[in-house]
């Protein structure tokens, strides 16, 4: 199989570069991000999503996937959202989009509201097919069964952390929530994106994933690498083959940028029907999810490690 890495796709000539049947796609996200003042195009950041764009235009692939902040849709930039559908549907192409969160499709308590745009081909593209592009909500389970207990935890917090937990502590008491589920706060939020959730992770971004992740409060603790890597859906036989090579904070980074795995697995199957790559739908695990008993990473990911820090389970 043909394999080219490009370093830097903003220097890539698509004209010369390799086509394919599905490209998908994944621009830098702050230019669109309220964090990331959402500067849109004026961000050079955001030009990446033009020059993927590019890519689909020069190659015309069956099935191209684009992923980024639900900003991208927002009042401030959706004329380059609009401009982009515009300009797939002008190649012929059939176009849907649609914020899916992880905690509502993925079957993963990991608040993660993100835009997907499909665009198919028409010379392929199933309209039945394109009306499911995107998978119907499903049960998310608990925050609990992805937490690991026994490997070194970091429990040092800033001024800021120890205030943003007091007030979670504080929201907490008033709303009522039991102190022995799973509390999580932004530990390292200014006080205009102070986050606090009940038996889910609120966003797991670049720099917090990068850093300690969340603050549990209910365990008095950050986030380990496993936690994060699971609320991703990363099995922890990638996790502990990546350790070996780079450093947490490297890992974390990447974790905090990627997409979560758990929405492709669900909707990249549709997708691929309906643009006749396959011929059937295979079976959506994260649909049984929450019915499956134990803790999901072991569960629903099917593997097993000896390997990894002090034998670090899910348990």
């Amino acid at each position: 199989m043909h394999e080219k890495v490009y370093d830097d796709i903003t220097s890539r000539d698509n004209s010369s570069a390799p086509a394919c049947d599905l490209y998908v796609s994944g621009a830098p996200c702050p230019a669109f991000s309220s964090a990331g003042r959402q500067q849109s195009l004026g961000d050079v950041r955001g030009c990446v999503l033009i020059h993927s764009l590019d890519y689909v235009v020069e190659k015309r692939p069956r099935l191209a996937v684009f992923e980024n902040v639900r900003g991208l849709s927002g009042p401030k930039c959706k004329a380059v959202l609009d401009a982009v559908v515009k300009i797939l549907r002008l190649c012929n192409y059939s176009v849907r989009a649609q914020v899916l969160d992880t905690k509502v499709h993925g079957g993963i308590p990991h608040s993660r509201p993100r835009l997907y745009l499909v665009a198919v081909s028409k010379a392929w593209a199933v309209k039945e097919e394109m009306r499911r592009v995107f998978p119907d909500p499903i049960t998310c389970p608990s925050l609990s069964r992805f937490i690991i207990n026994n490997v070194q935890q970091k429990r040092d917090v800033t001024d800021l952390a120890l205030k943003n937990i007091k007030a979670a502590k504080a929201f907490a008491e008033a709303k009522g929530w039991d102190v022995k589920r799973q509390i999580v706060c932004d530990g390292g939020a200014t006080e205009m994106f102070r986050c606090v959730m009940l038996e889910c992770s609120p966003c797991l971004t670049k720099s917090r994933a990068s850093s300690n992740g969340h603050f549990l409060v209910t365990l008095n603790r950050w986030m380990n690498i496993w936690e994060m890597a699971a609320l991703q859906r990363w099995p922890k036989v990638l996790v502990d083959e990546v350790l070996q090579s780079f450093p947490a904070r490297q890992m974390g980074a990447t974790i905090g940028d990627g997409m979560s795995l758990s929405i492709l697995q669900r909707m990249l199957p549709r997708a691929m029907l309906a643009s006749q790559l396959i011929s059937k739908l295979p079976h959506d695990i994260w649909a049984d999810s929450a019915k499956v008993k134990g803790h999901l990473p072991d569960a629903v990911y099917g593997l097993v490690s000896p390997g990894h820090e002090q034998g670090a389970l899910w348990r």
